[in-house]
């Protein structure tokens, strides 16, 4: 086994490192695992269940932008993707909030890139928590989007993902 110089803060047990900031890793780690990326970017990502945790609405559009077509792109790649709305992202799911916002030069609106993703088979679920702080009801939901509860609590979606990415 080759030895890595690995810098302080580095976590390794029985040889194997568990935790390392990428940054830390000398280059001949780097060496040893050659990436290809045309093959990573080729590679499917289907029979993943993703999650897309978002908890910016309005108040940062670009993270619900990025978020939305992350998810989305995600979902064209064959993965089962959920949206999961917490803190002030429950606002990407009230019908009473204005969406026909847009970010950047993006041609399409927040409302656009939520329909495309919940038409695409894209899961919506919301903190019931948070929903409740901003009087966000069941009829004021917009298609698509459900309250997280027993047996698919948040803690339950969480540990079902393979894959959970935050905005």
């Amino acid at each position: 086994m080759k030895m890595l110089k690995l810098a302080t803060g580095t976590i390794v047990l029985f040889g194997t490192v568990l935790c390392s900031p990428s940054w830390l890793l000398t280059s001949a780690y780097a060496q040893q695992t050659p990436v290809n990326e045309t093959s990573l970017a080729a590679s499917q990502v289907t029979e993943q269940t993703i999650i897309v945790h978002l908890n910016h609405g309005t108040d940062d559009l670009h993270a619900a932008f990025m978020a939305l077509k992350v998810a989305h792109g995600l979902q064209k790649k064959g993965a089962q993707v959920m949206l999961l709305l917490t803190m002030e992202g429950v606002r990407i799911a009230d019908a009473r909030q204005p969406q026909n916002l847009s970010w950047g030069d993006s041609p399409m609106t927040l409302a656009e890139i939520y329909d495309e993703f919940v038409k695409a088979g894209g899961k919506v679920m919301i903190c019931p928590l948070c929903a409740q702080a901003i009087g966000l009801d069941e009829k004021s939901l917009r298609p698509g989007a459900q309250f997280a509860s027993a047996p698919n609590d948040i803690p339950s979606l969480i540990l079902m993902a393979d894959k959970i990415l935050d905005f």
